[in-house]
């Protein structure tokens, strides 16, 4: 298994596409923790103003100083300042580096499953528009997944708006994607949104308690639409399952309790990428 393994990522790794995805994703999520953090505070779009926080410019949380652009390196910068701010020394988050170094693992890995370049320098290069189209699809989706896991994680919740745009963009890609058809798409919406919320609304009733935030009725509707209806099952039953194993182990190595509150979205985004790679 170990030997696989090695082999496996000796030919993943020796493809020079595979590090430029690697290099391209890695420098992507660096963007992908600007708005993580920022649009849940709503100062992503604020262009210019008076302080460091104000600008668009990458800057640290807890001084407000501007980050040299040597220091914005994806991963190596946190690694480098042992994961301390190196204006003020206060602990940089570690799901900085870890969104950047799964941004660059995640395009490497689409790539390595669906190429689009085909050929050499020397006999000539060609691109498969219908690859290419299917790779940035697949981009885009584990991108917007990413976001909205660390935006539960951080902050327990998921801006409305970032799930309706996931849910307008669904029904489009549906055009462009073989394999999805719009309907399905619509159906998808419903069904995650419709039939999670009644659940919820239900959990809600009985409990007299919130079991599914309506965060996470959302994003299920975002995931219906992009994937289609049929998915979702499969979907829930794995974020079920894996965030169940997550909250044992909290509860076993003393970092949790049965009451403790626990995030759903990072579950149902893993869930949802697995689905596209199994």
């Amino acid at each position: 298994m170990f030997t696989e393994f090695v082999n496996f990522l000796s030919s993943f790794l020796s493809t020079p596409a595979i590090w430029v995805c690697l290099i391209f994703g890695s420098v992507f999520g660096s963007f992908l923790n600007v708005i993580i953090y920022r649009i849940p505070r709503g100062i992503f779009f604020r262009l210019e103003g008076r302080t460091a926080k104000d600008s668009q410019r990458s800057y640290c949380t807890s001084c407000g100083t501007l980050i040299p652009f040597y220091l914005n390196i994806p991963v190596f910068a946190w690694l480098s300042l042992r994961g301390k701010s190196a204006c003020c020394k206060q602990p940089i988050s570690w799901t900085y580096p870890v969104v950047e170094a799964l941004s660059g693992f995640l395009v490497a890995f689409i790539y390595w499953r669906y190429p689009f370049v085909f050929g050499s320098v020397q006999s000539g290069l060609e691109i498969s528009n219908h690859k290419l189209l299917l790779f940035i699809w697949y981009v885009f989706f584990c991108l917007s997944m990413i976001v909205v896991a660390f935006m539960d994680i951080r902050n327990f919740s998921i801006p409305n708006k970032v799930n309706y745009a996931l849910m307008a963009l669904g029904p489009l890609s549906s055009f462009l994607i073989e394999g999805l058809e719009f309907k399905d798409s619509i159906i998808g919406i419903l069904a995650g949104g419709g039939i999670f919320y009644a659940f919820a609304s239900l959990f809600h009733t009985v409990r007299k308690k919130e079991g599914l935030g309506l965060g996470d009725v959302k994003l299920l509707a975002a995931v219906g639409a992009w994937l289609g209806w049929r998915p979702l099952i499969f979907v829930v039953l794995i974020a079920s399952l894996s965030g169940a194993i997550v909250g044992m182990l909290a509860i076993v190595f003393g970092k949790g309790k049965f009451s403790s509150k626990m995030p759903l979205g990072p579950f149902v985004a893993f869930a949802s990428v697995l689905y596209l790679f199994i």
